[in-house]
């Protein structure tokens, strides 16, 4: 109940540190079906206390390592309740999110990127075609994609 109540009051939740199965992780399961952002801190491989946030970025989790990260992915207004997206245009849908912090400026195949995410390819392309018609990713080469910064 506790875990359900804060993946609600929460714009997102960040995991600092969590073993493979933790109730860190359980309420960064709630929060990603209620459409929040996930972020985690990495840590050391093979510590067991980094197993969960390793696990998360691995499935898309936003990175956090400084303050100045949530600066990368939210600018907030003078309403501190409305809260946009990194360009301030457009709201990213869920998955949107996991696929654009997948990418990085350096290129890659749709096949990773849904690898990396755990998604079906198909999935991953209508996601792609999503954050292309919003200006946040861009097409370099057939099937290869970079954020668009």
């Amino acid at each position: 109940m506790r875990n359900r109540i804060i993946a609600a009051l929460s714009t997102g939740v960040v995991v600092i540190e969590a073993e493979k199965k933790s109730g860190s992780l359980i309420t960064a399961d709630m929060a990603l079906d209620l459409g929040k952002d996930i972020f985690a801190l990495p840590g050391r491989c093979g510590d067991s206390l980094s197993a969960g946030c390793n696990n998360l970025i691995k499935q898309g989790a936003f990175i956090v390592s400084d303050y100045s990260d949530f600066d990368e992915i939210y600018a907030f207004s003078s309403n501190i309740n409305k809260i946009f997206s990194k360009k301030g245009k457009f709201f990213l849908e869920t998955y949107e999110k996991m696929v654009y912090a997948n990418l990085s400026l350096e290129p890659k195949h749709i096949n990773q990127i849904a690898n990396e995410c755990e998604m079906q390819t198909s999935e991953v392309m209508r996601h792609i075609y999503g954050l292309l018609k919003k200006d946040y990713v861009k097409e370099v080469g057939m099937n290869y994609y970079i954020r668009q910064d």
